[in-house]
């Protein structure tokens, strides 16, 4: 399962971490080409290397590594757009603008 937090090194190893279905750290990349998943999401990858506190896993092609979206994603989506007050991917809010996420205050009688 993927994590909303990276690692200290994450920006410039360029992967990301989740947890084994044992609760092991996992430091992953994304291959090229593949999607990229969202914190929540379940990701199978093959472990290329071993720590004594963590796994790495470079995946050499888009066939080592599988993608599957959860709805704990779908909930981290739903917090990422309520937090800037944008509308959920996939909602129908009826709006079409884009929204900044800026308050707005009522103006009064001139």
């Amino acid at each position: 399962m993927v994590t909303a937090h990276s690692g200290r090194k994450s920006e410039e190893t360029h992967r990301l971490s989740g947890r084994s279905q044992d609760q092991r750290l996992v430091h992953f990349s994304v291959p090229d080409g593949a999607e990229s998943p969202r914190p929540g999401d379940l990701v199978t990858v093959t472990i290329t290397e071993a720590a004594a506190f963590h796994l790495v896993a470079d995946p050499a092609s888009a066939e080592d590594y599988s993608l599957r979206r959860s709805r704990a994603g779908d909930a981290w989506d739903r917090s990422q757009a309520d937090s800037c007050g944008a509308p959920a991917p996939g909602s129908s809010s009826g709006t079409t603008g884009v929204s900044l996420g800026m308050p707005t205050l009522p103006v009064r009688g001139r």
